[in-house]
């Protein structure tokens, strides 16, 4: 019963307003972007790609070092960990343009590979959204990792063992997914 009332929960979120963490974008918003944006997304998914690391976070943040208000893009490879300060037109121009918080490469345990454009942080704590771009063109799992899903009217879910947080994930076009995330999931 748990499970029939998450997957209603994540559908009445899926067709109506996404996040909760300042912009707030409908669904069909977001699959309008990317079927509008796929050619310059797709060359953004390659620029991250080209980085050529496993995992490789880019975001536009006020320096921490200096503590001044002066937004660059920078380069990690975990939240905690340090930054550099990178310059990449094709994904500053992303960020600023969709109201993006961070854009993601990631190989999964699976040597899957996938790139999420995210409107909240990985930690975040309400319904975190966006959409990714998937090399195979498959579903992914939750932050890229390798996962399980179910698939359920054609979407793609996951989730958690006893019910609390979960994961889903539908095809806009070609190699894009939309995908929404509730509670704390892990793969």
């Amino acid at each position: 019963m748990k499970k029939l009332f998450l997957f209603l929960l994540s559908l009445a979120f899926l067709l109506s307003s996404c996040g909760d963490g300042g912009t707030t974008k409908k669904a069909s918003d977001i699959f309008a972007v990317v079927k509008e944006n796929g050619e310059a997304l797709t060359q953004c998914a390659e620029e991250m790609k080209a980085f050529g690391m496993d995992r490789i976070y880019v975001a536009i943040e006020d320096n921490k070092e200096t503590k001044e208000k002066d937004p660059r893009l920078v380069s990690y490879e975990k939240e905690s960990g340090e930054r550099s300060e990178i310059e990449n037109e094709s994904l500053e121009k992303a960020l600023k343009d969709f109201g993006l918080k961070l854009i993601f490469f990631q190989t999964a345990a699976d040597a899957r590979q996938c790139v999420i454009f995210s409107f909240e942080k990985e930690a975040f704590e309400g319904i975190a959204y966006g959409f990714y771009y998937s090399f195979d063109v498959l579903p992914c799992g939750w932050w890229g990792r390798e996962a399980k899903l179910k698939k359920k009217d054609g979407r793609f879910l996951q989730i958690d063992q006893n019910g609390s947080a979960w994961y889903q994930t539908v095809q806009i076009e070609n190699n894009f997914y939309y995908f929404e995330k509730h509670g704390n999931l892990v793969a």
